[in-house]
Formats: C-alpha cells, sequence, structure tokens
C-alpha cells in the first residue's frame, strides 16, 4: 500500500499502519469475539485482534485497550478515522508502547 495523505484513512488503514509500525505479525486469534463485523480471515483482521488485546495504561494511571470497538460489538473496519479518533487512537499506541511521557 502507499500512504495518501489528502485522503481520509479509514480504522482498518491506521490499525495496520501501527501494526506495522511496531512489526507485529499474525498470529491465531478469534477476531469475532472483539469486532462481530470481521471476519478472521480479512486482510486488516490481525491488525484489529492485537489493538482490541493490547492494555494501556494511559497517563492519568486509566487502564483501556487502543481498539474499544463501538457498543453494538461492531468497529466499523471501513469507517473514516475523524481527527478525534485519530488523535485518541495514536495516544493509546504510544502510551502502550511506553512512548509516552505526559
Amino acid at each position: 500500500g502507499f500512504v495518501t495523505p489528502d485522503f481520509p484513512a479509514t480504522r482498518s488503514d491506521m490499525l495496520v499502519w501501527f501494526a506495522r509500525l511496531y512489526n507485529f505479525t499474525l498470529y491465531d486469534f478469534e477476531i469475532r469475539q472483539y469486532c462481530s463485523d470481521i471476519n478472521q480471515y480479512d486482510p486488516y483482521a490481525y491488525a484489529f485482534a492485537l489493538a482490541a488485546q493490547w492494555d494501556v495504561e494511559m497517563p492519568t494511571g486509566h487502564m483501556t485497550t487502543i481498539l474499544t470497538g463501538n457498543p453494538d460489538g461492531t468497529c466499523s473496519p471501513s469507517g473514516y478515522m475523524n481527527r478525534a479518533e485519530a488523535v485518541t487512537f495514536t495516544l493509546r499506541v504510544l502510551a502502550g508502547a511506553g512512548r509516552l511521557d505526559l
């Protein structure tokens, strides 16, 4: 793939970019327990599973995961991220990697 900064990024784009950045690899998982709208064989499913399982302690002491999904159990992989979601996601990734010191 390639980055197109003038076009919006989907949730699956963002998750795959960060999974590749940190050299996360494929592994056995059951994505349907985290996101009911993602098939285990989708090319981005591993990135969603990793994000749903990666525990992150925020600077406030609050524990969360990088991906929380929607209240109805879906993750909307083809939905576009707005700026607020992108910033929240990026901060969670950086906090989880130990690279955020506020």
